[in-house]
């Protein structure tokens, strides 16, 4: 069994066990569990395994620590308490000939001097009325990349729109078109003054999921992906969302998550289904 242990804001002093951690579960390809802090406290966290004769093994990766200044969702791997990589999803709006395939090529943080080639690229695949293509880019590194077309015989046509950049502080989709910095997920070009929510199965605006699972959402129409400042909220007890737009089925049913950025708002309709 896995927990996470550690001070959730009792103060120094206080002994780590595993009666006062949180239990772990295991959801989809991860062990997930949550706990209510006091907001503003200082969390220090490690990952134990116990197994079934009650040994437990603690982590050797050291102390993971965090604010609780928000509902937040903390990764960690054994071994390696934090995720070093984040993933970088392109959505891009294209009309393709028989035969052609879409790239995103670019510097994924490796550096400046590197050559740019279909190789070291994301190949994009049809989805909805988007072609999806998703990257691991080390966190922190800045990205530069632009589309080119490749036809049946190898030929290979570069994006006449200058090159996009942004900078993989966390995961997220940056949406782009053609001879056009930016797009929404359906292919159309996002009024300035409007935003949408987006995420992998949103279409009309609406989202299924089954119970228990978990997905990630993002803002589109602003000049960052899911901007700080964002802030989301779920008006039903049927999903749960995360300061970060990760939304988890807690039960069968419907209900209406929604992001704040300045004075702007969207709301998208999700569906939770019985696994």
């Amino acid at each position: 069994t896995l927990y996470a242990v550690g001070d959730w804001g009792q103060g120094k002093g206080k002994t780590w066990t595993r009666a006062g951690g949180v239990k772990l579960a295991k959801n989809g390809n991860a062990y997930t569990g949550t706990t209510t802090m006091t907001k503003g406290q200082a969390i220090t966290a490690r990952l134990i395994k116990v197994d079934a004769n009650g040994k437990t093994t603690w982590d050797e990766i050291g102390d993971v620590k965090a604010t609780a200044d928000k509902t937040k969702t903390v990764d960690l791997k054994w071994t390696n308490a934090v995720e070093d990589t984040v993933d970088i999803t392109i959505n891009a709006a294209a009309d393709l000939k028989t035969g052609e395939t879409l790239y995103a090529v670019g510097d994924w943080g490796q550096g400046k001097g590197k050559t740019w080639t279909r190789a070291g690229g994301v190949k994009l695949a049809r989805y909805g009325n988007a072609y999806t293509g998703t990257t691991k880019v080390g966190k922190g590194n800045a990205i530069t990349f632009r589309l080119i077309k490749v036809d049946a015989n190898g030929k290979t046509t570069w994006d006449s729109a200058k090159d996009r950049k942004s900078k993989a502080d966390k995961t997220k989709a940056l949406g782009v078109s053609w001879t056009s910095g930016k797009v929404n997920e359906d292919g159309t070009i996002p009024d300035d003054s409007a935003i949408s929510i987006s995420g992998k199965g949103v279409a009309d605006g609406k989202l299924s999921i089954q119970k228990g699972n978990l997905a990630e959402l993002y803002v589109i129409g602003t000049q960052d992906a899911t901007p700080s400042d964002a802030v989301w909220w779920s008006d039903g007890a049927a999903v749960a969302v995360s300061g970060t737009g990760t939304v988890y089925g807690v039960q069968t049913g419907t209900a209406k998550v929604n992001v704040k950025v300045g004075n702007q708002t969207a709301t998208i309709t999700i569906t939770i289904t019985i696994k």
